[in-house]
């Protein structure tokens, strides 16, 4: 009975414990990426804001499979990208996975002499559950590399454009 108790006591206070730490890991997570390119802003932004360009650059889209493209979205089985807004120097969307989970991403253009810095980034919302806190810590090594490839791809793309 003693062990019993002792058990059950551990378990309450080492979740407790990891509800404690997990409070200390922030609710929002930005996983950011940006690149220049020796373009003007208006051609990086025709490339960003037309989705059907999307299959030449962004290392999401190219590994969906059956995925369905219009101008201003891309809808497959696991993930569905939207383009929610746009003006000069911003392309905002929206990334809905198949659990039903909802991020934006969002791709800003710094345009200076000759060179446009392209920034993209994803932004969480993370509850206070302490999987999901500990969980997020693993985000930028899940989604940086393809983000970077995605750039790189993107400048790529656009040095090759007449």
């Amino acid at each position: 009975m003693k062990f019993i108790k002792l058990l059950i006591i551990s378990i309450v206070v080492l979740f407790l414990l990891l509800i404690a730490f997990s409070s200390l890991l922030p609710s929002t997570v930005r996983i950011s990426r940006a690149i220049d390119i020796a373009d003007s802003s208006n051609l990086v932004l025709a490339k960003i804001k037309d989705m059907n360009q999307w299959q030449l650059w962004n290392e999401y889209v190219k590994k969906l499979p059956g995925k369905a493209v219009t101008k201003d979205s891309i809808h497959a089985k696991d993930l569905s990208i939207t383009i929610t807004g746009t003006d000069s120097i911003t392309v905002r969307t929206s990334w809905r996975q198949q659990n039903g989970k909802t991020f934006p991403g969002v791709f800003n253009l710094v345009p200076h002499n000759s060179v446009t810095t392209v920034q993209w980034y994803f932004e969480f919302t993370i509850k206070w559950y302490p999987w999901e806190k500990f969980g997020s810590i693993i985000y930028d090594k899940q989604l940086g590399p393809q983000m970077e490839q995605s750039l790189l791809n993107l400048n790529q793309l656009l040095e090759k454009a007449p």
